[in-house]
């Protein structure tokens, strides 16, 4: 090609993190906001996340590093996985978690009830197929009103959502 020098192999741009899930949004917001899970610890536990890589531990290192005075960074520090270390550092510094954290972090609850009250309609379904196969009527009665409980469920977090 040309200008390009013969054996010289072009360097691939590599990302330089992950792509940042909503799961991982929620922890960084609560790193950089600690009150906020003080104010709503009843809402988020360690299994209220399905990302066992980064998400979980980094909360797992959140809860343990986190006192009445706010959050020890250096403790945090000494409870992360290395690999999530640069990651968190970012976070501690990115503005985009300073704006509005405590519409950031209903809009970010609402959304990871959605997606899981999603996953659990698609486990219902499975299940329901599986029933009507076997004509386990009870069961099917049973998963048809688990059904519309979840549907329920997802129409009023829906409303919640628009405002």
């Amino acid at each position: 090609r040309k200008g390009e020098r013969p054996g010289v192999i072009k360097k691939q741009k590599v990302p330089s993190q992950k792509l940042v899930t909503p799961e991982l949004e929620l922890v960084f917001l609560l790193l950089n906001h600690p009150f906020l899970y003080r104010e709503h610890q009843d809402a988020i536990s360690t299994a209220f996340f399905s990302d066992t890589e980064a998400a979980l531990p980094i909360f797992e290192a959140f809860l343990k590093s986190l006192s009445e005075n706010g959050l020890n960074e250096s403790l945090l520090y000494s409870f992360l996985p290395e690999a999530v270390e640069d990651a968190v550092q970012k976070a501690l510094s990115d503005k985009r978690y300073q704006m509005a954290p405590e519409k950031q972090f209903q809009d970010l609850l609402i959304f990871l009830r959605l997606a899981h009250i999603k996953e659990q309609k698609k486990q219902v379904m499975e299940e329901l197929q599986s029933a009507e196969s076997a004509e386990n009527w009870e069961k099917v009665r049973e998963l048809l009103q688990e059904g519309q409980s979840l549907g329920a469920l997802e129409e009023k977090l829906e409303k919640e959502r628009q405002g």
